[in-house]
């Protein structure tokens, strides 16, 4: 599905991991897995590699715990979720000068 939200979405997933893993600006990534007609993951896998699971697992085994002020990880990804909805919902909004 190719809708505005869930390009927003995508758009910044893939800048989190761009940032950190690969020297490529996230919109090529996005337009490359467009083009081909595949999923960012199939995309991603066939033109970066991903890192083996084993080594994904030690990573954040490796990484010291985060205090998350007594709320639960599902409590910050949904609000977290709220938060982009209300910003994409008030960009999304907005009209444009005639």
């Amino acid at each position: 599905m190719d809708t505005p939200r869930a390009r927003f979405y995508c758009l910044r997933m893939v800048k989190t991991a761009a940032k950190t893993m690969w020297d490529v600006p996230p919109e090529e990534i996005l337009d490359g897995a467009a083009a081909e007609g595949v999923s960012l993951t199939d995309y991603i896998e066939r033109h970066f590699g991903l890192p083996p699971i084993d080594e994904v697992i030690e990573h954040i085994r490796s990484r010291p715990p985060v205090d998350l002020g007594g709320m639960t990880g599902a409590d910050l990804v949904r609000e977290g979720r709220e938060e982009h909805d209300a910003k994409f919902d008030r960009c999304s909004s907005l009209t444009r000068p005639q």
